[in-house]
């Protein structure tokens, strides 16, 4: 899979310009071989993180993942399943 250009709007619809939001998405197009997924990024203070779910729209069961800047890759920390990654976020986010 290859990236095409592309546009990252925040949930204000503001336009996004991150390089490490790039890095993130090109490791995951590099990694994974699913056509169809759902990848949604996000930021704490300091830390970035990612969920991302294969088979969207028929399995919910997701990963999160943690973005280290140091070594400018992505590493899972859990998985979650059906609407358990709301709760997870909530907790990465406290």
């Amino acid at each position: 899979m290859t990236v095409k250009k592309h546009v990252l709007k925040d949930q204000f619809k503001k336009q996004v310009h991150n390089p490490i939001y790039d890095r993130m998405i090109k490791q995951v197009v590099k990694e994974q071989q699913h056509p169809f997924f759902v990848f949604t990024m996000f930021k704490t203070k300091n830390h970035y993180y990612a969920y991302l779910a294969l088979n969207a729209g028929i399995d919910d069961t997701g990963t999160i993942y943690r973005y280290s800047k140091k070594d400018k890759k992505m590493s899972g920390i859990g998985q979650t399943g059906n609407d358990e990654h709301v709760a997870a976020i909530r907790e990465i986010t406290r």
